[in-house]
Protein backbone atom coordinates (compact mmCIF):
# COMPACT_ATOMS: atom_id res chain seq x y z
CA UNK A 1 0.00 0.00 0.00
CA UNK A 2 2.79 2.61 0.93
CA UNK A 3 4.77 1.70 -2.98
CA UNK A 4 1.21 2.67 -4.18
CA UNK A 5 0.73 5.97 -2.54
CA UNK A 6 4.26 6.69 -3.19
CA UNK A 7 4.23 6.06 -7.03
CA UNK A 8 1.16 8.28 -6.80
CA UNK A 9 2.35 10.90 -5.47
CA UNK A 10 5.49 11.13 -7.87
CA UNK A 11 3.19 10.62 -10.34
CA UNK A 12 0.78 13.69 -9.59
CA UNK A 13 3.95 15.39 -8.99
CA UNK A 14 5.28 14.91 -12.09
CA UNK A 15 2.06 16.37 -13.63
CA UNK A 16 2.27 19.74 -11.19
CA UNK A 17 5.92 20.31 -12.54
CA UNK A 18 4.66 19.47 -16.05
CA UNK A 19 2.11 22.73 -15.27
CA UNK A 20 4.98 24.73 -14.18
CA UNK A 21 7.13 23.99 -17.20
CA UNK A 22 4.04 24.88 -19.36
CA UNK A 23 3.79 28.08 -17.85
CA UNK A 24 7.81 28.71 -18.11
CA UNK A 25 7.14 27.94 -21.98
CA UNK A 26 4.70 30.23 -21.94
CA UNK A 27 6.27 32.87 -20.57
CA UNK A 28 9.54 32.15 -22.93
CA UNK A 29 7.08 32.87 -26.20
CA UNK A 30 7.24 36.51 -26.09
CA UNK A 31 10.96 36.50 -25.70
CA UNK A 32 11.64 34.56 -28.91
CA UNK A 33 8.67 35.40 -31.15
CA UNK A 34 10.11 39.33 -30.42
CA UNK A 35 13.80 38.30 -31.09
CA UNK A 36 12.42 37.01 -34.50
CA UNK A 37 10.48 39.83 -35.39
CA UNK A 38 13.19 42.92 -34.19
CA UNK A 39 15.80 40.79 -36.33
CA UNK A 40 13.48 40.83 -38.87
CA UNK A 41 12.58 44.37 -38.74
CA UNK A 42 16.45 45.38 -39.05
CA UNK A 43 16.91 43.85 -42.42
CA UNK A 44 14.12 44.61 -44.06
CA UNK A 45 14.28 47.84 -43.19
CA UNK A 46 17.65 47.14 -45.38
CA UNK A 47 16.44 45.23 -48.18
CA UNK A 48 13.21 46.77 -48.89
CA UNK A 49 14.86 50.45 -48.53
CA UNK A 50 14.47 51.12 -51.96
CA UNK A 51 10.51 51.15 -51.55
CA UNK A 52 8.17 54.08 -50.48
CA UNK A 53 7.64 53.98 -46.93
CA UNK A 54 3.99 53.33 -46.83
CA UNK A 55 5.01 49.99 -49.49
CA UNK A 56 8.21 48.91 -47.03
CA UNK A 57 5.36 49.29 -44.04
CA UNK A 58 2.64 47.17 -45.43
CA UNK A 59 5.12 44.06 -46.62
CA UNK A 60 6.82 44.51 -43.19
CA UNK A 61 3.36 44.41 -41.20
CA UNK A 62 1.92 42.15 -43.18
CA UNK A 63 4.91 39.76 -42.25
CA UNK A 64 4.63 40.46 -38.66
CA UNK A 65 1.40 40.41 -38.41
CA UNK A 66 1.40 36.36 -40.16
CA UNK A 67 4.41 35.54 -37.31
CA UNK A 68 2.14 37.14 -34.34
CA UNK A 69 -0.57 35.17 -35.31
CA UNK A 70 1.50 32.13 -35.05
CA UNK A 71 2.48 33.28 -31.81
CA UNK A 72 -0.59 33.92 -30.28
CA UNK A 73 -1.94 30.64 -31.81
CA UNK A 74 1.20 28.82 -29.41
CA UNK A 75 0.28 30.86 -26.67
CA UNK A 76 -3.66 29.79 -27.00
CA UNK A 77 -2.49 26.12 -27.44
CA UNK A 78 -0.39 26.23 -24.10
CA UNK A 79 -3.21 28.09 -22.22
CA UNK A 80 -5.61 24.91 -22.91
CA UNK A 81 -2.73 22.78 -21.84
CA UNK A 82 -2.39 24.38 -18.66
CA UNK A 83 -6.24 24.52 -17.82
CA UNK A 84 -6.22 20.79 -18.48
CA UNK A 85 -3.01 19.76 -16.63
CA UNK A 86 -4.48 21.99 -13.33
CA UNK A 87 -8.17 20.22 -13.74
CA UNK A 88 -6.09 17.14 -13.69
CA UNK A 89 -4.45 18.32 -10.45
CA UNK A 90 -7.32 19.50 -8.52
CA UNK A 91 -8.79 16.57 -9.09
CA UNK A 92 -5.99 14.72 -7.89
CA UNK A 93 -4.21 17.01 -5.07
CA UNK A 94 -0.72 16.06 -3.63
CA UNK A 95 0.59 16.31 -0.47
CA UNK A 96 2.30 20.28 -0.48
CA UNK A 97 5.03 20.89 1.47
CA UNK A 98 4.91 23.93 3.99
CA UNK A 99 6.66 27.32 3.20
CA UNK A 100 7.47 29.75 6.24
CA UNK A 101 6.42 33.55 5.43
CA UNK A 102 8.92 35.63 4.29
CA UNK A 103 10.04 38.88 6.43
CA UNK A 104 7.22 41.54 5.58
CA UNK A 105 5.32 38.99 3.62
CA UNK A 106 2.27 38.97 6.16
CA UNK A 107 0.18 40.31 3.49
CA UNK A 108 -0.98 39.42 -0.47
CA UNK A 109 1.11 41.21 -2.57
CA UNK A 110 0.90 40.77 -6.70
CA UNK A 111 4.20 41.15 -8.45
CA UNK A 112 4.55 43.68 -11.34
CA UNK A 113 3.26 43.06 -14.35
CA UNK A 114 5.25 40.87 -17.10
CA UNK A 115 8.18 43.35 -19.09
CA UNK A 116 7.36 45.55 -21.96
CA UNK A 117 8.28 44.23 -24.95
CA UNK A 118 11.36 45.94 -26.62
CA UNK A 119 9.43 44.76 -29.82
CA UNK A 120 7.46 47.99 -31.74
CA UNK A 121 4.59 46.42 -34.28
CA UNK A 122 5.26 47.96 -37.68
CA UNK A 123 2.21 50.09 -38.33
CA UNK A 124 0.43 50.39 -41.77
CA UNK A 125 -3.08 51.28 -42.85
CA UNK A 126 -3.77 48.48 -44.90
CA UNK A 127 -2.89 45.88 -42.85
CA UNK A 128 -5.42 45.41 -40.11
CA UNK A 129 -5.31 43.00 -37.11
CA UNK A 130 -8.22 40.71 -36.86
CA UNK A 131 -7.58 40.47 -33.09
CA UNK A 132 -8.04 44.38 -32.88
CA UNK A 133 -10.46 45.25 -29.46
CA UNK A 134 -11.80 47.94 -29.09
CA UNK A 135 -14.74 49.05 -26.66
CA UNK A 136 -15.81 48.89 -22.94
CA UNK A 137 -14.57 45.39 -21.65
CA UNK A 138 -15.09 44.40 -17.98
CA UNK A 139 -14.62 40.62 -16.56
CA UNK A 140 -13.79 38.71 -13.17
CA UNK A 141 -10.61 37.14 -13.00
CA UNK A 142 -10.33 34.32 -9.98
CA UNK A 143 -6.94 32.84 -9.41
CA UNK A 144 -5.04 30.67 -6.85
CA UNK A 145 -1.62 31.97 -4.99
CA UNK A 146 -0.23 28.86 -3.71
CA UNK A 147 2.00 28.17 -0.89
CA UNK A 148 5.16 28.55 -2.46
CA UNK A 149 4.17 31.49 -4.57
CA UNK A 150 2.99 29.89 -7.72
CA UNK A 151 -0.24 31.50 -9.65
CA UNK A 152 -3.06 28.88 -11.35
CA UNK A 153 -6.16 28.19 -11.71
CA UNK A 154 -6.58 31.46 -13.51
CA UNK A 155 -10.19 31.86 -14.66
CA UNK A 156 -11.33 35.56 -15.88
CA UNK A 157 -15.52 35.69 -17.09
CA UNK A 158 -16.63 38.52 -18.93
CA UNK A 159 -18.91 38.94 -22.01
CA UNK A 160 -16.20 39.03 -24.35
CA UNK A 161 -14.52 35.81 -25.03
CA UNK A 162 -11.15 36.92 -26.51
CA UNK A 163 -10.56 39.36 -24.00
CA UNK A 164 -11.06 36.81 -21.34
CA UNK A 165 -7.99 35.22 -22.75
CA UNK A 166 -5.88 38.08 -23.38
CA UNK A 167 -6.56 38.29 -19.12
CA UNK A 168 -5.92 34.83 -18.25
CA UNK A 169 -2.53 34.85 -20.73
CA UNK A 170 -1.98 37.83 -18.83
CA UNK A 171 -1.61 36.64 -15.17
CA UNK A 172 0.18 33.94 -16.19
CA UNK A 173 2.90 35.85 -18.00
CA UNK A 174 3.59 37.40 -14.19
CA UNK A 175 7.49 35.82 -14.12
CA UNK A 176 8.26 37.38 -10.54
CA UNK A 177 6.78 34.60 -7.56
CA UNK A 178 3.69 36.13 -5.50
CA UNK A 179 3.43 36.64 -2.24
CA UNK A 180 1.07 34.65 -0.26
CA UNK A 181 -1.49 35.44 2.38
CA UNK A 182 0.57 34.26 5.93
CA UNK A 183 -1.64 32.99 8.63
CA UNK A 184 0.64 32.06 11.91
CA UNK A 185 3.98 32.42 10.20
CA UNK A 186 3.30 30.03 7.32
CA UNK A 187 2.21 30.78 4.02
CA UNK A 188 -1.44 29.81 3.06
CA UNK A 189 -2.64 28.43 -0.51
CA UNK A 190 -5.66 31.22 -1.18
CA UNK A 191 -8.33 32.06 -3.54
CA UNK A 192 -8.42 35.85 -5.14
CA UNK A 193 -11.37 37.63 -6.91
CA UNK A 194 -10.52 40.61 -9.15
CA UNK A 195 -12.53 42.73 -11.20
CA UNK A 196 -11.28 44.07 -14.36
CA UNK A 197 -12.56 47.25 -16.56
CA UNK A 198 -10.49 48.55 -19.38
CA UNK A 199 -11.57 50.73 -22.53
CA UNK A 200 -9.33 50.10 -25.54
CA UNK A 201 -9.58 52.51 -28.18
Amino acid sequence: MNKVALLLIIFFGFLANAQINEVSELRKINKKYDSILIKYQIKAKDSLASLSNKDRNRIMAQYEKTVNEDRRNLELDLLDKIKLKEAEENRNPIIKQSFKCKVGGEQFQMPSLAKKSKYKSTKSKEVKSEDELSGVFKSVVTFTVTEDGNIKNVRASGDNFKFNRELELMMYKIEKKWTPVCVKGIATSNNFRMPVTLELK
